[in-house]
This record gives structure tokens, C-alpha cells and sequence, in this order.
């Protein structure tokens, strides 16, 4: 998710996207490759959108409990000979998708929130910036969820607060858990009942914090082999019942 978000707000702001088995998924990076020279370096990436030419990247992510990987190629704007062989989409109209239940969109950044980047950056935070957020529909859906399993003293709805502390604390995110755990007080103090533990602060993606990339050749090799060598336990399940593991880092190709 890191990767997607640097890439986009650096302006690689085109996408195609889609899903290849663990089996085709370097046949497919290379032909990525031959087309659009992935293995561009910074440099020649700044240097190509310098002369008005598009500088392309490719992002994969395994889908656990599968052997599949979701694939994502990123372009800037600029000029290529060979633009017209993808079905590109503009990600400012319509939103790059994570494969659960979050969206890359833009966002008016608090002023709070600037003055506190500002400081761990050293640089100008601009009023507007992309981050993630969990799918309108998907929020309205959690809502439903707690307005019906908040009638009912069990630990379904403890369960939908351990999914949303386990979110990733992107700031949209923050913003969406925020108001989700407001909805569940609010449910819960109009049926006269004590709400379940939430935490006081939410965490978030530090400035500074890492995302680790393995080469595709890797991930391909540990995708195969099954869960146990590659997915961590599921100690952090997705929002909600259920959900699906988030500690698995992300990767790009090559």
C-alpha cells in the first residue's frame, strides 16, 4: 500500500491493474518490462518525465490463500510509442483499489496534521494529499454491522473493534476508524450498554517507516511453497468478522 501511494503521489498517476497466477507472473513482468524498461532507476525516471515522456513502474502483492498475485503498472504523464497497449486509467477519477477494503484517493489534509508533518518532513505539506481510505460502501456496510450486533450482548462487536485497531494507519484510514469507533459508543450508549475497549489513539504510518520489497523471482518461489512459508499468522485480522491478514509487506517488480 506504501508503494502505491508513493508512486501515485509522485505522479505516476495512471494505472492498469489486474491479477496473473504465481506461474505467469514473471512472463508477465517481462513483458512489462520490454515494453515500458521497468528497470528505470530514479534518475532516468526524473530525466524521462523532464522530456515529456511517461517513466513506468510495476507493483505486485500475493492474495493470501491463493497462488495469485494482484499486479498494478503505474505510469506518469508523457508520451510512450507504445501507451495504447493497456487499458490505462486516470487514478485522480477513478481510485486505485486495494484487493480488500480500501481505495487511494485525495484527501484535504487537517491543519493539524500538516504542522505535524511539516515537522518530521522539513517541508511544505500541501492542503490536499493522497492517502487511503476504507470504501464509502464499505464503511456504511461495518455501520450496518454494529447497528445490528450492538442489540445483542456477545463479543461480535470486541471482534469488529480488534478489525479496526488492526487497520493500517494510513491517515484516511485513521480518519474512517476514528469515526467508526464514535458510531460504536453511539450505538452502544443508546441500548444503555458498556462499549467494548477501544483505544484512545490510532495508530499511524510514520514518515520514516519502511516498506520492504522482495524481487519478484522470491515472492514467486515462497507463493508456490504455500501459507506457511510465506503469509504470517492471522494475528491481525482485517475490519470486522473475518477480514484478511495485514502484515504481509508489499513488493515491486522487478
Amino acid at each position: 500500500m506504501r508503494a502505491l501511494l508513493d508512486a501515485v503521489s509522485r505522479g505516476s498517476v495512471f494505472y492498469a491493474s489486474g491479477t496473473v497466477s504465481a506461474t505467469k507472473a514473471l512472463a508477465l513482468a517481462a513483458k512489462f518490462d520490454e515494453r515500458y524498461d521497468l528497470a528505470m532507476n530514479v534518475v532516468r525516471r526524473d530525466h524521462a518525465r523532464r522530456a515529456g515522456r511517461s517513466a513506468f513502474r510495476l507493483i505486485m502483492f500475493p492474495l493470501p490463500g491463493t497462488t495469485d498475485l494482484a499486479w498494478w503498472l503505474l505510469r506518469s504523464e508523457g508520451d510512450h510509442p507504445l501507451m495504447s497497449l493497456e487499458g490505462w486509467k486516470d487514478s485522480r477519477r477513478e481510485s486505485i483499489r486495494w484487493p480488500w477494503r480500501y481505495e487511494l484517493v485525495r484527501l484535504p489534509v487537517p491543519v493539524a496534521h500538516r504542522r505535524k508533518m511539516q515537522g518530521v518532513k522539513q517541508q511544505q505539506i500541501k492542503s490536499v494529499g493522497w492517502t487511503w481510505r476504507i470504501r464509502i460502501e464499505e464503511v456504511r456496510s461495518i455501520e450496518q454491522t454494529v447497528r445490528h450486533v450492538a442489540q445483542h450482548r456477545d463479543e461480535r462487536l470486541a471482534h469488529i473493534v480488534t478489525g479496526l485497531r488492526a487497520a493500517p494507519g494510513f491517515r484516511g484510514v485513521r480518519q474512517d476508524v476514528a469515526a467508526l469507533y464514535r458510531h460504536i459508543r453511539e450505538q452502544c450508549r443508546r441500548r444503555n450498554r458498556e462499549p467494548p475497549p477501544m483505544p484512545t489513539t490510532i495508530r499511524w504510518v510514520g514518515a520514516f517507516q519502511q516498506r520492504q520489497t522482495w524481487p519478484l523471482s522470491t515472492v514467486v518461489r515462497r507463493v508456490q511453497r504455500g501459507r506457511d512459508s510465506w503469509f504470517p499468522a492471522d494475528r491481525h485480522p482485517g475490519i470486522g468478522t473475518g477480514g484478511t491478514p495485514r502484515d504481509i509487506a508489499s513488493m515491486e517488480s522487478p
